[in-house]
């Protein structure tokens, strides 16, 4: 007999409770009982750990009693429910596996998986619905940070070396405002007979044409500095994403605490960086207009 089969790959982030937990495992249970009506369904799960430990349970309570933090920190989680125990070389006739796994760690493309199997191509589709609704729930939005160092260190090369680049694009009109200003300034001196010698207005504008082409003078501009401090910024926070904003979670046992204290820091320090940044780039700005330390 042909089975109908229902697969889905899903990328976002999770944030799976232990209460979401219980109802994703009661929905499927309760789905597969429409298959077993004589035998009670068989399930367990496959749990893997952060020491690199897999560990088989039966028994949800079992799940989420785990201290689930440190070397024992939940990295997957496997969901198995059939409707009779496995054989070799004797399929069940109907199936549902569920995996949830942190990609970034473990560097897989998807965070969780499902696979649902069956005769009935009915039931088959009214279970993948169901489950879609209670994956929907502890969908978390982001972004998947799973670069290799060696990867994160040539982009975060190249986005600084440009970004100083465009800083030093963005200080070249105020270089040449800067020596069109001093030339003018040497124009009146001229024009009001204050310098009268040629050799010594020729020597004059070169020598600031010189100070402004100079790397030097490039330091000292903001739009130089705005741009690389900037990005130097976005970088770090894009590197330290996966540690200050968990893009998937296992919610039970100590990780509960570690992520509220997480969240709680998380806060004041991310106010703290914005605001000492708003304050040296306003401090620069006004600086450089009232020509403080020229």
């Amino acid at each position: 007999m042909m089975k109908s089969v229902a697969a889905k790959p899903l990328r976002h982030g999770f944030f799976l409770t232990e209460e979401e937990l219980r109802r994703i495992f009661d929905c499927l249970i309760q789905q597969m009982k429409r298959v077993t009506k004589d035998s009670p369904p068989v399930a367990y799960f496959v749990i893997s750990y952060k020491n690199g430990v897999i560990a088989k349970v039966e028994s949800i309570d079992e799940v989420l009693s785990q201290e689930n933090v440190g070397s024992s920190a939940i990295q997957a989680l496997i969901i198995k429910i059939t409707d009779k125990e496995e054989k070799e070389g004797e399929e069940p006739s109907a199936s549902i596996y569920l995996g949830f796994v942190k990609a970034d760690e473990e560097y897989e493309d998807y965070s969780m998986r499902y696979r649902i199997v069956g005769d009935d191509r009915d039931w088959v589709f009214i279970t993948s619905s169901q489950l879609d609704e209670r994956l929907s729930r502890i969908k978390k939005i982001g972004f998947n940070v799973s670069l290799k160092r060696h990867d994160i260190g040539m982009i975060s090369f190249m986005i600084i070396a440009f970004s100083f680049l465009f800083g030093m694009l963005m200080s070249m009109p105020i270089r040449n405002a800067n020596l069109l200003k001093t030339i003018n300034n040497i124009e009146e001196l001229y024009n009001s007979h204050k310098i009268t010698d040629p050799v010594k207005i020729i020597l004059t504008i070169e020598k600031s044409r010189t100070e402004f082409e100079s790397f030097w003078y490039f330091l000292n501009q903001f739009y130089f500095w705005i741009f690389p401090c900037t990005a130097t910024f976005i970088l770090i926070l894009l590197i330290k994403y996966k540690s200050l904003f968990p893009l998937y979670n296992f919610y039970w046992g100590d990780y509960i605490s570690l992520y509220d204290k997480k969240q709680a820091r998380v806060k004041y320090i991310v106010f703290g960086i914005i605001f000492a940044l708003i304050v040296a780039i306003t401090a620069n700005y006004i600086t450089i207009k009232l020509g403080i330390g020229k």
